[in-house]
């Protein structure tokens, strides 16, 4: 009987066949291992914002990768060359997300630019292209899911946005910059403070419920304010200039004209006539309604916030009423009818907030004429075009619309001027919440 080393002798292809099999295995490995390196996860701390997000090269971007959290969609983060990134967010909701967005820029509220895509305009398909090319280079088990190409498919438009470059602290982001003296906010604190207490009335002019807690604190135990979730705090980020960031800030409007909401909505319109009405009554007063704020950075004595919601109510009451109603149509001359998320943008339910603030300072509009002092006058309304065919036209209609200049930032062209009112005056409308003829410190532009 011959053995087996005779057997395997005489079949000398077993060996070469095995040899082949490991050769293969390790080129596979070698060549995973090179596209791991070059099409794997991107290291978001070591990303800068891209120079402009009004003209990206789409063909030059070199990677991408999908956001964990958020909606279905999700948002991607496209890296171009020299370690720079934005953020592309397929939105089936553009009309609330966007004009919340422009408010939230005329009232002063720090947020990453964006800009609204097509998606089955030129861009939007160099867009889709470029992200589908990079997505087919990726090992199979880090491809996206579902395909870039079938989420742009499904939605009219995207966002290109600003990526927002972050401290690098970011596990303790507020408590490393806030802390002063014992006991005591330091002046990049005081900053944050205000700049909260500013994002917390934008967030209740648009109702956008699920970013900052708004409390009464009675006999130790939390009463809903405004609304009594605990809030998203990933939806407020500090910058690498330690400044207070809100993203994703969509409006999210219940319809005033709907017998089902009405009960509520009348309801909301009592607690923010409410919270207003103090608040200008005393507005360097702490407020229990803004504990939560204050929580966000740390114990510490003062109110800030309190002073940056004063300051935002007299901004929002000059805000030109039409603004609410030209928003979404100007979107909807973008996208060429209605769009995504237009029954969260309910221009009466955003006008109505908006009136009580505007009601809360008559008083002080009497008062600042006795003065001599004059806040934003009223805006006329623009004639729109029959069509918007570009991004920046649609920003800049947007900014028009708000009483703003075409193509400049709030935040760049207010001049801010605080005054203290001292005499309290009468009056101040049979609608108006109570305590709206006390003095109020504002901010005039």
């Amino acid at each position: 009987m011959a053995s087996i080393d005779d057997v395997l002798a005489r079949y000398p292809q077993w060996h070469s066949i095995d040899s082949s099999a490991h050769s293969w295995q390790r080129r596979g490995a070698v060549g995973a291992h090179l596209r791991q390196r070059v099409h794997g996860d991107i290291d978001l701390s070591k990303c800068e914002p891209a120079a402009s997000i009004w003209d990206v090269d789409w063909a030059a971007a070199t990677n991408f990768k999908r956001s964990d959290g958020g909606r279905s969609s999700g948002v991607y983060f496209v890296l171009l060359p020299g370690q720079r990134c934005v953020v592309v967010k397929p939105d089936a909701e553009v009309v609330a997300d966007y004009c919340g967005h422009l408010i939230g820029s005329a009232l002063g509220v720090r947020a990453p630019e964006m800009r609204c895509v097509l998606t089955a305009s030129e861009e939007g398909l160099a867009l889709e292209a470029a992200l589908s090319r990079l997505d087919a280079a990726k090992p199979l088990k880090q491809r996206s899911s579902p395909p870039v190409a079938a989420v742009l498919a499904a939605v009219p438009t995207c966002l290109v946005m600003e990526f927002p470059l972050m401290a690098p602290r970011l596990a303790t982001p507020f408590l490393c910059v806030a802390r002063g003296a014992p006991r005591e906010l330091s002046p990049s604190g005081r900053e944050q403070l205000q700049m909260l207490g500013r994002t917390l009335a934008f967030d209740i002019l648009i109702h956008n419920y699920d970013r900052l807690r708004c409390l009464w604190g009675r006999d130790g135990e939390a009463l809903p304010c405004i609304w009594g979730n605990d809030g998203n705090s990933e939806n407020v980020m500090i910058d690498a200039e330690d400044r207070v960031v809100a993203i994703d800030s969509m409006m999210s409007a219940f319809d005033p004209h709907d017998p089902r909401s009405a009960p509520l909505f009348g309801e909301y319109k009592r607690k923010v006539a409410a919270l207003v009405g103090e608040v200008c009554a005393s507005p360097r007063a702490p407020h229990a309604a803004f504990a939560p704020l204050r929580l966000l950075l740390l114990h510490g004595s003062g109110d800030e916030s309190s002073e940056g919601f004063s300051a935002a109510i007299a901004d929002i009451a000059a805000l030109p009423p039409t603004a609410f109603a030209d928003l979404p149509e100007l979107l909807h001359l973008f996208l060429g009818g209605p769009g995504g998320g237009d029954t969260r943008c309910n221009p009466a339910f955003v006008g109505s907030i908006a009136a009580i603030f505007r009601r809360a300072t008559a008083p002080q509009a009497r008062a600042q004429a006795k003065f001599g002092l004059h806040a934003r006058g009223a805006a006329v309304r623009p004639a729109w075009p029959s069509q918007i065919d570009s991004s920046a036209a649609l920003r800049d209609a947007g900014h028009a619309a708000l009483g703003l200049r075409p193509g400049v930032r709030a935040a760049a062209v207010s001049r801010v001027e605080k005054v203290v009112l001292s005499e309290p005056e009468e009056g101040g409308g049979e609608d108006a919440p109570a305590g709206t003829g006390c003095s109020c410190s504002c901010v005039l532009m």
